[in-house]
């Protein structure tokens, strides 16, 4: 009698300029006790030394390298396209897993209606840094929550994004309904979650595994501990999502986590007259205000003080 093979799980890693990074997040990739994983590393053009660290995994792993930066969803695409796993694995190039994270979440696939399962995570903070909350090292008490809904799981994305990029697991056909990551620059930086409103959208199920399976690090250099241009591009989002939905689901099941989402914008474009004299910034966020809402008069003030701003001399 023949054992049934294990589907086959594509680890996906994106990588620019992750040299203090990779060896982990490869080395955490490798050591899962899933048994039938294939890893594919895609260099985004990284002008450090990651594509040598990289090859040093050779055979066992698979290299995609590129000479123009193309950016992470357009890394991750590109990787997808190359794979030939039924379940897609996120792993971003400085992250790490835990060994059992593929097989645990495996389990959570025998329902043909699951199209992501995802997991809680640790905050792993590499470096510290005057801008930011100080987070302790491996901290079990920081922990992500949460168990998305069975259902109308598009609405509670819009209140609060559970779903750490580097825990998903995603059901190859579920990514390919939604034709993968928008590669619109206007989101950089939130095109996960404009993927799980896609995804949700196209009538997938979400799972959730309650335990830490990933440790999620935070350092200077990511896209998402630029505050404003998370708020940009969650705005992004949240606007392009609204524009489908209209006529499909009333607006106001999401209105509360736009309208949050508005004054964000609205504090940093004040931020950016008062605090930092930032003449651009502060036109950007009052224009899309303005855009939203053209009878809003205060948000029409703000974009003229925009425009008055004169740099600190």
């Amino acid at each position: 009698m023949f054992m049934k093979r294990s589907p086959l799980v594509s680890v996906v890693i994106p990588c620019f300029n992750c040299e203090a990074y990779l060896a982990e997040a490869i080395e955490s990739a490798l050591a899962q006790t899933y048994p039938n994983v294939e890893i594919i590393v895609v260099d985004d053009a990284s002008t450090d030394g990651s594509l040598a660290i990289a090859r040093c995994y050779e055979p066992r792993i698979k290299i995609i390298s590129y000479n123009v930066n193309r950016e992470r969803s357009w890394c991750r695409n590109k990787a997808v396209e190359l794979s030939s796993g039924k379940f897609i694995a996120l792993l971003d190039g400085d992250d790490i897993w835990v060994p059992e994270k593929l097989s645990r979440q495996m389990a959570l696939f025998d329902d043909s209606l699951v199209g992501v399962v995802y997991s809680n995570a640790y905050i792993y903070e590499f470096e510290t840094s005057a801008n930011r909350i100080d987070l302790p090292t491996y901290d079990s008490r920081r922990r992500f929550p949460l168990a998305l809904p069975m259902h109308n799981v598009d609405v509670a994305l819009f209140k609060e994004n559970p779903v750490v990029a580097s825990s998903a697991m995603i059901r190859r056909e579920a990514f390919g309904d939604v034709g993968g990551f928008d590669l619109v620059r206007s989101i950089l930086g939130a095109e996960d979650l404009d993927l799980w409103l896609r995804i949700s959208r196209a009538g997938w199920c979400f799972q959730y595994v309650d335990a830490p399976l990933v440790y999620y690090r935070m350092h200077s250099q990511q896209t998402t501990m630029n505050s404003d241009v998370m708020c940009f591009a969650i705005q992004s989002v949240y606007a392009r999502y609204l524009d489908k939905v209209r006529g499909a689901r009333c607006r106001s099941e999401f209105r509360e986590a736009y309208e949050r989402i508005l004054h964000m914008l609205e504090e940093v474009g004040v931020r950016a007259t008062y605090a930092e004299r930032e003449r651009s910034k502060a036109i950007k966020a009052y224009c899309r205000l303005v855009c939203i809402n053209p009878r809003n008069l205060k948000w029409w003030r703000g974009l003229f003080r925009g425009m008055l701003i004169r740099p600190f001399l």
